[in-house]
C-alpha cells in the first residue's frame, strides 16, 4: 500500500513539474500567449472555487422535499381493469 502511495506522490510531483516547466511555460499556438502569464492576468476576474461536491444535486434535493417533483409510482393497473370499467369501448371496437 505504501508503495502505491509513494508512486502516486512521485507521479503528482512529476506532473506538477511538467506543468510548471513545460506546458504552462510555452507559448500557446492558438492564443500566442504563455498560459501561466495569461492566468495571472485573468486571476482578478475569476470567482472563488466552489465547495467540494456533497453527493446530491440541487434537483435531487428539491425532488426529495417536494411531493410534486417525486416520481409517480404505482399508478398502472392490469388491462383487464379497463375492460371492466369501460365495456362500451369494447363493443364499439367490435362494430364495423
Amino acid at each position: 500500500m505504501s508503495q502505491n502511495v509513494s508512486a502516486v506522490v512521485k507521479l503528482n510531483l512529476a506532473a506538477r513539474r511538467w506543468l510548471r516547466e513545460v506546458a504552462n511555460a510555452r507559448r500557446h499556438a492558438t492564443t500566442g500567449e504563455v498560459p501561466a502569464d495569461r492566468l495571472e492576468l485573468e486571476r482578478p476576474q475569476l470567482g472563488p472555487i466552489p465547495p467540494p461536491y456533497g453527493g446530491q444535486s440541487r434537483v435531487a434535493m428539491a425532488a426529495a422535499s417536494s411531493p410534486l417533483l417525486r416520481p409517480l409510482v404505482g399508478l398502472q393497473h392490469p388491462l383487464a381493469l379497463y375492460d371492466t370499467l369501460f365495456p362500451a369501448a369494447l363493443s364499439m371496437d367490435a362494430a364495423p
